[in-house]
């Protein structure tokens, strides 16, 4: 058992495999979302950017109400293994024939369902961990990212076993199959937290460590904050956070972010498969078999090869992510994620669709993915919870990760889709349906370069913080040191 310990205390196994085993189940529905919405229900690409913005935005609010009760009973490990059945529980229900075909709201009821299911688990799996993290004085949750990145992973990983076992040979997909993959990883990623997450606490179980300063810590930290919690409603919590203008500042960057994010995360995909037409490349005849067998892993996958690609970047982000902050701060990754946003913009807008090397150059493009998603997330996942007090610490987190992954698919999806239905008809050529996904680019391309702006004036010229390490100390840890005074003068 010592050496269990050891070897959870120098590599942090367990917080590595529950972001992998978890984020399998989180991500086992996301690539193929819109091939499973367009192929087995008939859903436009208008109406699916529109519905998904109204869905995503609805589950905003969803997120903050699930923070604040899970802050309010400190009930974090069976909130995250109910949001982890009853997600699944949801996606099974796609598959009930009588239900779906009584109108076609009732899909995006489901994925209204499913979503306010599986949006917290990420930002409630991230408040765990941090607090694990910080309980290691040794490390401290800077090598969060080394721990996050196996979510990361899971991405990767889950988008080709989804693909592999949904992939019919001919371009089209049999989704049946996504029921077993939900189904066993459910299981597992259940399994994973009742077995390592601390019953009671807000820590992981390290293989069996009782460390006994950890959870004094946490008593304490509990007992402080239990009046508090005991007359702090859901809607104080909310207006708490809406009073405080450095964190409100802050989720309106996000929401800026949220806005761009979304436009990629909704349209994308459409635009590899229909403007692009993203196909495998055809190997040459002389390659050797093997060599074509290896190749072809990633080649006839477009989707998960696509995904890989804009997560290589992001992974090694999520590795030195101690060293990033260290070196730039937690401003500075921020807004060099934003300027690295814009170049991708800048590259879907330049390519064109009758480049013979589209599948590659996309490939490319997606690196840039990885790095924006990185240096956004390692600054964001700390700046959040240090501008909050510290009895909103998971309310914090779900506003916004809510922030990034809800708020802005409403602009994007209602924004965006009315162009499509503005600008085109069933029987627009493929160059005018180009052209409106150019055009979206190019929008986006300028909403990052006035964020990154404004982002510059406040943070550099206004706060100064991302000229001095001192003043961006102070911002993000003003509740401690306000804390510190406090308890001081009594």
């Amino acid at each position: 058992m010592k050496f269990l310990k050891k070897l959870e205390s120098r590599f942090l196994l367990a917080p590595k495999l529950i972001y992998l085993v978890v984020n399998l189940q989180f991500y086992g529905f996301h690539q193929l979302r819109f091939a499973f919405a367009k192929d087995k229900f008939g859903v436009s690409e208008e109406n699916y950017g529109k519905f998904t913005g109204y869905t995503q935005f609805l589950t905003f609010f969803s997120n903050i109400l699930i923070g604040n009760f899970s802050d309010r009973t400190k009930k974090y490990k069976p909130i995250l293994i109910s949001l982890i059945i009853i997600s699944t529980v949801v996606f099974l229900h796609f598959y009930i024939n009588a239900l779906m075909s009584l109108h076609s709201l009732v899909f995006w009821v489901f994925i209204l369902l499913y979503l306010m299911f599986n949006n917290p688990k990420a930002p409630l799996l991230d408040k765990i961990m941090i607090e694990y993290l910080e309980c290691f004085s040794e490390v401290g949750s800077k090598i969060y990212g080394k721990q996050r990145l196996w979510g990361t992973i899971a991405l990767s990983l889950a988008t080709y076993l989804c693909e592999w076992c949904t992939a019919d040979g001919d371009g089209a997909f049999d989704f049946d199959y996504l029921i077993h993959y939900n189904v066993i990883i459910t299981i597992l990623a259940a399994l994973c937290v009742t077995l390592f997450v601390r019953t009671g606490t807000n820590s992981v179980q390290a293989n069996g460590n009782d460390n006994k300063n950890v959870v004094l810590e946490q008593e304490n930290t509990h007992n402080k904050h239990k009046e508090t919690q005991n007359s702090f409603s859901k809607y104080a919590a909310f207006m708490e956070l809406f009073r405080n203008k450095e964190f409100m500042f802050f989720i309106l960057i996000i929401f800026s972010n949220a806005v761009t994010r979304s436009a990629l995360t909704i349209y994308l995909s459409m635009f590899h498969k229909d403007i692009l037409k993203i196909k495998p490349y055809d190997l040459p005849e002389h390659w050797p078999a093997g060599i074509k067998s290896l190749v072809n892993v990633f080649n006839s996958k477009p989707i998960g090869t696509l995904t890989t690609f804009g997560i290589v970047f992001e992974m090694a982000v999520m590795f030195v992510a101690d060293k990033i902050l260290d070196r730039l701060g937690y401003f500075w990754p921020l807004i060099l994620a934003q300027v690295v946003s814009m170049v991708r913009f800048l590259a879907y807008y330049l390519i064109s669709s009758s480049n013979e090397h589209v599948y590659g150059l996309s490939c490319l493009f997606e690196l840039l993915r990885g790095v924006y998603f990185g240096m956004i997330h390692i600054s964001s996942v700390h700046i959040a919870p240090k501008l909050a007090p510290p009895h909103l610490k998971a309310t914090s987190q779900m506003m916004y990760q809510g922030t990034f992954a809800a708020m802005g698919s409403l602009v994007s999806g209602y924004l965006f889709g009315d162009m499509f239905k503005s600008r085109l008809t069933k029987d627009s050529a493929p160059e005018e349906r180009e052209n409106v996904y150019k055009l979206i680019f190019l929008i986006n391309f300028g909403i990052s370069l006035a964020t990154v702006a404004i982002c510059f004036i406040k943070y550099g010229l206004i706060d100064r913080v991302l000229f001095s390490r001192e003043r961006e100390n102070r911002k993000l840890n003003s509740y401690e040191l306000q804390q510190a005074v406090e308890n001081e003068a009594q």
